[in-house]
């Protein structure tokens, strides 16, 4: 069979694709966000059993369908963070977190089984096994990195450049949390670490600089338009989610357009916190204004 595996560091490895997954091998296997495609995930647990490994521990950074759905080909325990436990056991609470109400599978491309947690963790308890456990919420409230000797493996906590360049607008419920959590990722690239990201390429040094600062580019870009926008004529969030995605995505659709929603949700609630916008009910419904000063 031919592998697909990355020798990263002894007993560290990557499964490319989208999410990348990361393999750990101590006095037993660890797994991290083994992906959705169970043909995949058949691959790695045959990579692991014939690296003489029958147990192991699957590890999740968050509870988005795209990293738990193939988690039931393992016959392993799970591991959570505490905030993500119940996100990846209901499928209804992971459509409503991420979408806002349950949603129509005509509507989304990537859907999952319920995955039960087995055991949950917390960020201040810093260890799993040899994963060390890094707090990187944005993305998720829940959303952990892992690091293994000099491998940081920071999920969805940022993306790579292609991925950026088709959405146009990362997914960020909490932004503001987003921002925070790049400039914690940025300290451990100036310390010499390399970066694994769940949807783009592993970096380290100049390359990963150049990449979160990109990452923090399309936050603010996309905050600076909305303003713009807004200082022409009110919008609703529609609107507003329609144009920037349509200004920066390299193709718009109904299911990007759901998700975009959610971080340009973020940005109006920050300039609302900021008394820059304010809301007013019109024909249109719910619209966004800037405040008169």
């Amino acid at each position: 069979m031919i592998r697909l595996v990355i020798k990263l560091r002894s007993k560290v490895y990557v499964e490319p694709g989208s999410p990348t997954a990361l393999i750990v091998f101590d006095d037993e296997y660890y797994i991290v966000d083994p992906g959705v495609d169970t043909r995949r995930a058949r691959r790695i647990y045959e990579f692991v059993r014939d690296q003489g490994y029958d147990e192991g521990k699957v590890v999740f950074t968050h509870a988005h369908p795209d990293h738990i759905g193939a988690a039931n080909v393992f016959s392993s325990p799970t591991y959570a963070h505490v905030y993500e436990s119940s996100v990846a056991e209901s499928n209804v609470l992971r459509e409503t977190l991420v979408y806002g109400a349950r949603a129509s599978s005509k509507l989304i491309s990537i859907r999952s089984n319920d995955v039960k947690i087995t055991n949950t963790f917390r960020w201040e308890q810093e260890f799993l096994g040899p994963l060390t456990i890094v707090s990187l919420p944005g993305h998720s409230q829940g959303q952990s990195g892992f690091i293994v000797d000099d491998i940081f493996y920071v999920g969805d906590a940022m993306f790579g450049d292609r991925l950026i360049s088709n959405v146009g607008l990362p997914f960020f419920p909490d932004h503001r949390e987003a921002l925070n959590t790049l400039n914690v990722i940025r300290e451990y690239i100036v310390d010499g670490y390399r970066l694994v990201i769940s949807h783009g390429p592993i970096v380290k040094g100049e390359k990963a600089i150049n990449l979160l600062q990109e990452n923090i580019n399309a936050i603010l870009r996309a905050k600076r338009y909305i303003l713009e926008l807004l200082q022409v004529k009110p919008r609703t969030v529609q609107e507003l989610t329609l144009l920037a995605t349509k200004r920066y995505a390299t193709t718009v659709s109904s299911e990007l357009l759901l998700l975009n929603e959610v971080t340009v949700k973020s940005i109006i609630s920050e300039l609302v916190d900021e008394n820059v916008v304010e809301p007013m009910i019109t024909e249109n419904g719910l619209t966004w204004r800037m405040v008169n000063r």
